[in-house]
């Protein structure tokens, strides 16, 4: 039994059991703001209950007025203010960038007050890989396979833009039955986009069906590319002066028996969507964007016309065969998920009437240009011309070499307007290239188009975007690289902390760690460890340390040691060894020096590309580079780092010529893995799964 006694700035329990009483008290500080000094909030005792503890027992009162029994005011005048209300606060998630419907590598930061968005702000660069700068370093047909894999989705229409920018730089025109194909693939492209989009978008809001539906589709438009060009995803086909290759005998037939077949599959899932009630209360009204918006914010494609513009660039400014083409535009009327999604329905059923129009008026011929400057000359024809095998050397040895100029090229691919800016300085590489993507410019809007949503509709306007991250992030590095790293490193130390909160004081963690695969000093010696699993068994061991390399001797850092060798030691010196890298990181960013990045030696790196338009020198360097590659002295050499997983060693034989004459590799994850069965033995079975996870192995280098 207990009772509390409150007096002025203290609570007093009384706990009393059978044989003894005890009490304890609880200062409780206040303030001015809500409770006068002066005064105090009293607990009341009934009066049975109040005679009955005192005829038990004698107990110690804090103040001397509770030893009467006092009946309780009708109003409690004590309070001379209203508690003050908590200032209510909007809470920020992560959305992304592994959630499903993220559609690639998408990370939202969402502000939500409730389940209301007040703000998405995109977070991009997850899946940059420089492609621009890329480009700028490869010859123009070289370049070509970039563009596959920016939009993934739409791979030729990617083709498409690049070829024809490249095209009209040359100031080529290809022949008629390569541009019925161009166009004929275009469409067959189009198509496998806007299944993907609408299959997703369905599956986002929760109806399965249509997504296996449309893939079933999906798979019989990768099979028409692989018969194509030997590829279902990244074809290569479409490239400047026309196509690669014929279309295979019996193509267009199949091709015809899919179109009739899949008008019927579009048909059928318009059935299932287009009048669902569930459907319509996810996509009627939500997203809606004004024509007006639609202009304002740079939108093309499906997200202009779905707000009402009647904008198509196969229309308003023809390339290929598309001014032979009879076809409409859809567009929305609210601009809203619902109408976005009418658009790409209808369009779909427009592609297959441009593809049937392709199959009708197909032309003979060739497929690409007879322009051995451009293209490579047959095969039999360089068993029989000189000139025919000098051709095709130049071309694959030095590149297309295309005259001084700029170009703007744009297309209507599936997603809105692709479009390539080439800068020619007279070379075989282009000096630049830029690329518009349209998934970059509507993934910018999402913040105004979601806010005010709910969070579940967030969902549904990703999905009505169609956004590929392939194509958001084709850009080269940005200023500041060096201050943002700064930030991030200043943010995950504070991630850092949270992890070990989390995980070093846990009782089920520890349980699974401490004592398992327990390895010690002697054994970790002996078995050639390194890294983690040397470091986590108490040997003091870093090449950092012992054998710096590049600039790590002006470093200043501690190497973390275990005690017992097992699994929970291991866990701490990686930890800390993160922690570690980010106080190197930091002086990296302090003491980053400018100069050079590169060896001023033309032999091991190439010349700048202004250098070699003044230097016959330095463009012989360049030819003898990229054509022989670096001639290395004869010698032997065994070169080691500290690599994340342990010692990484490269053991290199050099005959003289520009190409190793042995490469031994010594990599940490296999001499560990060796171990295992040391390591494991007497254990129980599962944890076996917590000893490879602390191994950690990665197979690229275990089965080199």
């Amino acid at each position: 039994m207990s009772v509390a006694i409150l007096s002025g700035k203290s609570i007093q329990w009384i706990l009393r059991s059978s044989n003894s009483v005890r009490t304890a008290s609880l200062l409780i500080p206040t303030t001015s703001k809500n409770v006068e000094q002066k005064r105090s909030v009293s607990w009341y005792l009934g009066k049975e209950e109040h005679r009955n503890y005192l005829s038990q027992a004698s107990y110690f009162y804090s103040n001397p007025e509770y030893a009467q029994w006092k009946e309780k005011p009708f109003r409690n005048e004590l309070m001379v203010e209203t508690p003050p209300k908590r200032k209510l606060r909007n809470f920020k998630i992560n959305f992304g960038p592994q959630h499903p419907a993220a559609h690639g590598v998408l990370r939202l930061i969402v502000e939500l007050d409730g389940e209301t968005v007040l703000r998405a702000d995109p977070h991009i660069g997850l899946l940059h890989r420089g492609t621009e700068k890329l480009c700028e370093y490869k010859t123009y047909i070289q370049a070509l396979p970039y563009f596959d894999r920016l939009d993934y989705c739409s791979m030729m229409t990617n083709e498409q833009v690049y070829s024809l920018g490249v095209e009209r730089l040359l100031g080529i025109e290809i022949p008629e039955r390569a541009k019925y194909i161009r166009t004929l693939m275009g469409e067959m492209t189009r198509i496998l986009n806007h299944i993907l989009a609408i299959g997703c978008h369905a599956l986002d809001v929760g109806a399965m069906t249509p997504f296996f539906w449309l893939f079933e589709e999906r798979e019989k438009i990768s099979e028409f590319y692989e018969r194509v060009s030997g590829a279902r995803m990244h074809a290569a086909y479409v490239r400047p002066g026309g196509v690669a290759f014929d279309l295979p005998l019996g193509y267009l037939e199949d091709v015809h028996k899919w179109c009739e077949s899949f008008s019927r599959r579009i048909d059928e899932v318009d059935d299932l969507l287009t009048g669902n009630r569930i459907w319509n209360q996810r996509t009627v009204g939500i997203g809606v964007v004004t024509a007006e918006e639609a202009l304002n914010l740079g939108f093309s494609g499906v997200m202009l016309r779905g707000s009402g513009i009647k904008w198509d660039l196969r229309k308003t400014q023809p390339y290929d065969a598309y001014d032979k083409m009879e076809f409409d535009v859809p567009i929305g009327v609210n601009g809203d998920c619902f109408d976005r999604y009418l658009c790409r329905m209808e369009e779909m059923r427009q592609s297959l009437r441009i593809m049937e129009q392709c199959i009708n008026k197909m032309p003979s011929g060739e497929y690409k240009v007879d322009d051995h400057k451009v293209v490579p000359p047959k095969r039999a024809e360089m068993k029989e011309s000189m000139e025919a095998l000098i051709h095709h050397f130049k071309l694959f040895s030095e590149g297309v070499v295309v005259p001084p100029g700029t170009t703007y090229t744009a297309i209507e691919a599936p997603k809105g307007e692709m479009g390539v800016y080439l800068v020619s300085d007279g070379t075989s590489k282009p000096y630049r290239v830029h690329i518009k993507a349209p998934g970059f410019i509507h993934l910018a809007a999402l913040d105004r188009i979601a806010r005010r949503h709910m969070l579940a509709d967030l969902v549904a306007i990703i999905g009505t975007l169609d956004i590929v991250f392939g194509e958001v992030d084709p850009f080269d590095l940005p200023l500041g690289y060096l201050e943002d790293v700064h930030k991030w490193c200043e943010s995950f130390s504070r991630r850092i902390d949270e992890v070990d909160d989390l995980l070093t004081g846990n009782r089920i963690w520890n349980q699974r760690t401490v004592g398992i695969g327990v390895v010690t000093a002697e054994e970790a010696l002996n078995l050639g460890f390194s890294g983690v699993m040397l470091r986590g068994s108490g040997i003091k061991w870093d090449l950092r340390k012992t054998q710096p390399y590049d600039a790590y001797d002006k470093m200043e850092f501690d190497v973390p040691i275990g005690v017992n060798g097992d699994c929970f030691d291991r866990y701490l010196c990686r930890m800390e060894e993160m922690r570690q890298s980010l106080r190197i990181m930091e002086q990296c960013i302090n003491n980053m020096p400018s100069g050079e990045y590169k060896v001023d030696d033309h032999k091991v790196v190439p010349p700048k590309r202004a250098e070699m338009k003044e230097s016959m020198e330095a463009l012989i360097h360049h030819f003898k580079l990229f054509s022989e590659g670096v001639v290395v002295p004869p010698g032997t050499t065994y070169t080691a780092i500290e690599a994340p997983k342990g010692e990484m060693g490269v053991y290199l034989v050099s005959d003289g010529t520009s190409k190793p004459y042995r490469v031994h590799i010594k990599a940490p994850g296999f001499i560990h893995l060796a171990a295992l069965d040391r390591i494991a033995r007497r254990h129980m079975l599962a944890d076996l799964v917590a000893i490879i996870g602390t191994l950690d192995i990665v197979f690229g280098e275990v089965d080199r």
